[in-house]
C-alpha cells in the first residue's frame, strides 16, 4: 500500500497557520463574471446543527445497462464512510461492493480505508466482473481516502473568494507511467486491443476489484490512500465515477453539492450518444428517459437536491456514461452555503449611482463592470462551447516547441481518427505537450498553477457613461483633438482602483500612455481625453476619461437570449443579435460590415506603420461603432494591453507582455503553441483580425478554430482517454486548425489530409458553420482571411497590404482589373505592377 498526500502545504494555508489562523472561515465572496451581465454571487457560510451532511447518488446515463454503484453511511457518531464504484463487464462487482462497504467499515478498527477495501476486495473475489472503488472514512478531524482506478476524490475548498475542487486521487491507468512500470514489474502485458492500449488486452484500468483472472493479468487490487486533516478552507469532499466528470467541471461539481449552484451551463452541452469506450451505447432519444429519474439517498433533503441536482447536469452537458455522485461535509466545518445576488461594487468599492457627479461629469449609466481591466486567461486553448468544457489548468511553458515536435502532433492527427494509425495519436501529441504532464505529476495542479495571475477576485472597477456637467478646462485635456461640447459631451469614464494590484496600475498607465500616444493620429482610433486620480476610503481609483464612440461591437453581435434563474442565481445567454442576422442578410447590410472592417485595418496600420505599436486585444469588444444615418464610424479603443518595444519594461515591469493580458480565442499559432515569453510581432494583430473578420462576416461567434466535430472529438477522445486535459486541449485546437486548413509551412502535413482543402471546400465549411447558412459573401472574404491565418507571422499581410486586398474594393464583387484586361487580381499594388492603366 502506498499513501499519497497531494498538494499538502499550499502557501495560503502554510501562510495562515504561520499567522496562527486556525478558526472557522465564517463567510465567502464568490464573484462570477458572465459575459453580458457580469452578475456575482455571495456564497455565505453557516454552521450546521448536525455533525455531517451526505448525500450520494447515481444514473444509468447513456449505457445499456447501469454499472455504478454509490453507497453512504453512518459507521458511528464521528465516522462517515462513503463509496462511489464504476463497473466493467457488468454490475455484480460494483453492487457487491456497495453493499459490504458499511459492514466493511465498521469491522475495520485500526485498519482504516486501505483495510475496507481489501475486505470489498475479498468480497468481490469471485466475481466475473470487476468494478473501480473510491473510498472515504470522514472524521472531525480529517478523512482516509483509498481507492483503485479511475473514481475519483476531491475535496472542495474555499479560494480567492470561490469555490474549487482540489483532486486527492490519481488514476490507476496506463497513461500514469507508474502504473505501466508496475504491471510490467508484476508481470503483466500491455496489449492493444479493440483500438486501445490494455493490460492482458483487455483491461483499460490497472487496478481494479474483482476476480483472480484480472489480477493473474496484471491488474491490482492494492489501494493508494490519502489520509490528513481537514484544513480551515475545506467544505467537504465528493467523490465521483469517470462518468461524472466527462463533461461537468470538478470545481462545478463541489458549486453543486457546497455552494448551491442550480443552473448547468447550457452553452458546454453536448448531444452524445457514443460510450467512450468504445462500446455501443443506447441512442439519444432512448437515453434521454434513463436520466430523468436520479436514485439518490441521503441524510439531508439539501444534500440530496444538490447531489441530484449536479448528476443532472452531468447528463445534460452530453455524458455518455453511467455517472455516480457521493459527497460528505467536512464534519466540524460542516456547513449551510445559501447564493445571494449582490453589487459586485459593493465588495471592495463605493458604488456609485446615476446622478452622482464626478469632477466635471455626471454619471448617467452604468456599461459595464468587471474583475479587473482584462481578466486573467485561464486556459491557454478554448475550444468550441457546443464542445467539452473541462477545467484547463493556467500554464506557461518552459520552453518554445520545437518544430519537429509540433510537426509530429499534427501529423498524427492529420490522419483521420479511427483509421489505421489511431494508436500512433497518442504517443504523438502527449509527447508534444509533455511538459505539462511532467508538470502534473509534480504535483497536481500546484506546479501548473504557478503561471496563473496572482488577481484577487472582487471587483476593481467599472466603466461608466456621463456628460460634461460644466466646461472642462483647457489644462485638463491632455489630447486637444478629444476635446468635448454640446451634443458630443458624452463621455465614457473608466475608474480602476490601482491600490488593489501592481498589474492593475500598469495597465492603466498603458491606456495612458498610449491614449496621448495615438492621440489625432487616426480617425479610427477611440480619443483619450484625461486622467485624474480620487482617494476614497476603499483606496486610490485611477480614473481614465475618453469620448464616447458609441457602442462596442461585440454589444451589437450578440443579444441576451434568456435569463434562466431565480432569486438566488440568474443565468444570461446570449445569441446573435437581431442586427447582426438582417446586416449579413441585405447587400448594404454587408456593405456596413465591410465599412466597419476596413476603418479596423486602418486604425491598425497607422499604430502599426507609424508608431510601432502592437494592441494586443483587438477583438468586437474593443472596436467601438456609431451609426448616423447611412454613415457607420468605427474605431479601435481599450490599448491596455498594448505593447511598445521602446517602453516595454515601464509598461509591464520586468516579466514583460503575457498571455494574461491575451484573449486566447484571438491568439495566433506562435503564442498559444510557444513559450510565454514568445516576443509579440506586429502580426500577433493580424492573426487577430483574421478571427474578428470570419466572427463578423459569417460565424457569429470568436471559436472558429476551436471548433471539431462530435464525431472527430469523441474518437480523440477514446485515443486520449488517460491524458490530462490540458493535452486534449491542446490536441482539440491543433486539429481544429487543420481541418481549416492551417498548417506550418515546409512540413509535410499537408499532403496527409484526408479533406480537401480548396476554396470551394473551405467556403462549404463556412457556410455550415455560419448560423444563417449564408457563409462567406465572396471568394475574395476567403482568400483574405486565409491571408490573415497564416500560421507563419512571416506569411501574414501588413495591415496596410490588407486595405488594398480585392475584398475591400468597392463595387462588385471582383478581383481588381485594369482596362479591358480579363484577368482579376487579388492585390492592387500585384494589378498595378502588370498593367499600365490604373487598376480599379
Amino acid at each position: 500500500m502506498s499513501r499519497v498526500d497531494p498538494d499538502d502545504g499550499l502557501d495560503d494555508v502554510r501562510r495562515r497557520r504561520r499567522l496562527g489562523v486556525r478558526a472557522l472561515v465564517v463567510a465567502v465572496v464568490a464573484v462570477v463574471a458572465v459575459v453580458a451581465h457580469f452578475a456575482s454571487e455571495r456564497v455565505t457560510v453557516s454552521p450546521s446543527s448536525s455533525a455531517f451532511t451526505h448525500a450520494c447518488a447515481r444514473a444509468r446515463g447513456r449505457r445499456r445497462a447501469q454499472e455504478d454503484a454509490c453507497v453512504v453511511s453512518d459507521v458511528s457518531v464521528d465516522l462517515v464512510v462513503a463509496g462511489v464504484f464504476d463497473g466493467h463487464d457488468g454490475s455484480t462487482a460494483s453492487a457487491r461492493a456497495a453493499r459490504e462497504t458499511t459492514r466493511a467499515a465498521k469491522r475495520a478498527d485500526a485498519g482504516g480505508a486501505a483495510s475496507v477495501v481489501r475486505a470489498l476486495g475479498d468480497a468481490c473475489d469471485g466475481e466475473a466482473s470487476g468494478t473501480t472503488v473510491v473510498l472515504a472514512l470522514v472524521r472531525s478531524d480529517g478523512f482516509e481516502v483509498a481507492h483503485v482506478g479511475d473514481s475519483a476524490a476531491y475535496a472542495c475548498e474555499t479560494s480567492g473568494g470561490g469555490v474549487r475542487a482540489r483532486r486527492l486521487t490519481e488514476d490507476h491507468g496506463l497513461g500514469n507511467a507508474r502504473e505501466r512500470a508496475r504491471v510490467r514489474a508484476e508481470g503483466g502485458t500491455i496489449v492493444e486491443s479493440r483500438g486501445a492500449m490494455r493490460v492482458g488486452g483487455e483491461y483499460l484500468v490497472t487496478r481494479a476489484l474483482g476476480g483472480t483472472a484480472r489480477r493473474a493479468r496484471g491488474v491490482s487490487q492494492t489501494p493508494d490512500v490519502v489520509a490528513r486533516r481537514w484544513r480551515t478552507n475545506e467544505l467537504g469532499l465528493i467523490l465521483t465515477s469517470d462518468g461524472t466528470t466527462e463533461r461537468l467541471k470538478p470545481d462545478d461539481a463541489c458549486a453543486f453539492v457546497f455552494a448551491g449552484k442550480r443552473k448547468c451551463d447550457e452553452s458546454a452541452k453536448v448531444d452524445t450518444s457514443i460510450a467512450l469506450d468504445g462500446d455501443a451505447a443506447s441512442s439519444t432519444q432512448s437515453s434521454e428517459d434513463a436520466w430523468d429519474t436520479v436514485e439518490v439517498q441521503g441524510n439531508s433533503e439539501v444534500m440530496n437536491e444538490r447531489v441530484e441536482r449536479a448528476l443532472k447536469c452531468a447528463l445534460e452537458l452530453g455524458s455518455s456514461d453511467n455517472v455516480a455522485l457521493a459527497a460528505v461535509s467536512a464534519g466540524r466545518h460542516n456547513t449551510q452555503i445559501t447564493v445571494t445576488q449582490q453589487k459586485p461594487s459593493s465588495l471592495v468599492a463605493e458604488m456609485l449611482s446615476i446622478g452622482s457627479n464626478i469632477e466635471e461629469y455626471k454619471i448617467t449609466q452604468l456599461v459595464a463592470w468587471s474583475s479587473g481591466p482584462y481578466l486573467p486567461a485561464k486556459t491557454p486553448f478554448r475550444y468550441d462551447d457546443m464542445y467539452d468544457e473541462e477545467p484547463q489548468p493556467t500554464y506557461n511553458f518552459g520552453r518554445k516547441f520545437e518544430q519537429s515536435a509540433i510537426e509530429g502532433a499534427l501529423t498524427a492527427l492529420a490522419l483521420a481518427p479511427g483509421k489505421g494509425e489511431k494508436n500512433r495519436v497518442q504517443n504523438a501529441i502527449t509527447s508534444y505537450v509533455g511538459i505539462i504532464d511532467s508538470r502534473l505529476a509534480r504535483g497536481q495542479d500546484e506546479g501548473v498553477r504557478a503561471g496563473e495571475r496572482p488577481f484577487a477576485r472582487g471587483h476593481f472597477g467599472e466603466v461608466w457613461r456621463a456628460k460634461l456637467s460644466r466646461q472642462l478646462t483647457a489644462q485638463k485635456l491632455e489630447c486637444a483633438s478629444s476635446a468635448v461640447s454640446g451634443d458630443s459631451s458624452t463621455v465614457i469614464m473608466k475608474r480602476i482602483l490601482v491600490e488593489q494590484d501592481l498589474d492593475l496600475q500598469l495597465s492603466a498607465d498603458r491606456e495612458v500612455y498610449f491614449g496621448r500616444l495615438l492621440c489625432g493620429a487616426s480617425p479610427h482610433i477611440a480619443r483619450y481625453m484625461h486622467t485624474f486620480d480620487k482617494i476614497p476610503p476603499s483606496g486610490r481609483e485611477r480614473w481614465l476619461v475618453f469620448r464616447d464612440e458609441g457602442e462596442s461591437l461585440e454589444r451589437l453581435m450578440y443579444a441576451p437570449e434568456s435569463e434562466v434563474g431565480g432569486d438566488s442565481a440568474t443565468l444570461q445567454l446570449v445569441s446573435q443579435s437581431d442586427w447582426w442576422r438582417e446586416t449579413r442578410r441585405s447587400a448594404t447590410g454587408r456593405r456596413v460590415l465591410k465599412t466597419i472592417l476596413r476603418q479596423i485595418f486602418a486604425a491598425v496600420n497607422v499604430s502599426h506603420s507609424n508608431f510601432g505599436v502592437v494592441h494586443r486585444d483587438i477583438k468586437p469588444a474593443n472596436v467601438f461603432v456609431r451609426f448616423d444615418d447611412d454613415i457607420v464610424q468605427a474605431k479601435l479603443g481599450d490599448f491596455g494591453s498594448a505593447m511598445d518595444t521602446r517602453r516595454r519594461i515601464q509598461l509591464y515591469g520586468s516579466t514583460g507582455p503575457s498571455a494574461a493580458q491575451e484573449t486566447a480565442e484571438y491568439s495566433p499559432p506562435e503564442v498559444l503553441f510557444g513559450n510565454d515569453l514568445i516576443e509579440r510581432t506586429l502580426k500577433y494583430d493580424i492573426w487577430s483580425l483574421g478571427v474578428m473578420m470570419t466572427e463578423l462576416l459569417s460565424l457569429g461567434s470568436p471559436k472558429a478554430f476551436s471548433h471539431i466535430s462530435r464525431k472527430t472529438r469523441l474518437a480523440l477522445e477514446r485515443e486520449l482517454r488517460e491524458v490530462h486535459p490540458t493535452a486534449r486541449a491542446v490536441a482539440y485546437r491543433l486539429r481544429a486548425m487543420l481541418e481549416l486548413c492551417i498548417v506550418p509551412p515546409d512540413t509535410q502535413v499537408g499532403t496527409l489530409l484526408s479533406w480537401e482543402c480548396t476554396e470551394v471546400a473551405l467556403m462549404n465549411i463556412f457556410k455550415a458553420r455560419d448560423p444563417l447558412g449564408v457563409g462567406l459573401e465572396s471568394i475574395w472574404a476567403l482568400r483574405l482571411i486565409r491571408k490573415l491565418l497564416s500560421w507563419d507571422p512571416n506569411e501574414r499581410p501588413s495591415a496596410a497590404q490588407a486595405l488594398e486586398h480585392a475584398f475591400f474594393r468597392d463595387g462588385d464583387e471582383r478581383g481588381w482589373k485594369c482596362g479591358a484586361d480579363a484577368s482579376e487580381h487579388e492585390w492592387k499594388s500585384r494589378c498595378d505592377a502588370l498593367c499600365a492603366s490604373p487598376c480599379t
